[in-house]
């Protein structure tokens, strides 16, 4: 089977294999750290932007909102991504480097235990706001 990992996680609908999800999660951070080695941050990591093949290979794919960090410019202010996956930082467009991403890949993992992301009730314009703020009065998405 080919496609998106999203299509996997709604199929097992957060009863995926504990070894598949570690192979997932493994080939995931190995492209991040090729990424953050080279500073650049991916800002939409999220399970439609995690491609596979029958054959195991594992790619991160969409860098529509990627950029380049350097010397000059070694943290970013812009809010982007997909909101239910949105670092608090980048939500509320304060400072931010590659730790954006680690937070996305978080809620992805978060995603694949329970077939679902936090917050998946909010969308729209407003769901960036009103996902901080429930971040703020209820804490950090968990299990």
């Amino acid at each position: 089977m080919d496609g998106d990992l999203l299509s996997i996680i709604h199929k097992f609908k957060g009863n995926m294999d504990e070894v598949v999800i570690k192979y997932l999660v493994y080939r995931i951070l190995q492209g991040l750290h090729f990424l953050h080695e080279k500073c650049i941050i991916h800002r939409d990591i999220k399970s439609d932007n995690v491609l596979f093949n029958i054959e195991g290979d594992v790619k991160l794919a969409d860098f529509g909102f990627a950029v380049q960090l350097t010397e000059q410019t070694s943290r970013k202010t812009e809010a982007c991504g997909t909101p239910a996956y949105m670092a608090p930082e980048a939500i509320m467009k304060q400072s931010y480097d590659t730790g954006v991403d680690i937070w996305s890949f978080g809620i992805l993992c978060v995603e694949f235990a329970d077939g679902k992301t936090p917050n998946n009730d909010l969308s729209g314009e407003q769901a960036p706001p009103r996902i901080y703020e429930r971040m703020m009065t209820r804490g950090a998405p968990t299990f």
